[in-house]
């Protein structure tokens, strides 16, 4: 299978996905002078990720509703 991927030019390591993991955290998280705590930022984590993978309306979607 590696063959036939390395054939057709496909990435064979986890690099690019490593790589476009960290940048999409630090488009959003790292800015200057921004500081977060561990439940800030994973909750933020899960907006921005549902945001990027389109599915932001799904995430939403599972809050109990306000009354």
């Amino acid at each position: 299978m590696y063959a036939k991927f390395k054939e057709l030019g496909l990435p064979l390591g986890s690099g690019i996905v490593e790589s476009a993991g960290k940048w999409l955290i630090q488009q959003r998280f790292k800015g200057v002078g921004m500081r977060w705590s561990d439940d800030g930022f994973n909750h933020l984590l899960h907006l921005r990720l549902a945001w990027v993978n389109g599915r932001h309306d799904n995430l939403f979607a599972l809050a109990a509703p306000l009354h």
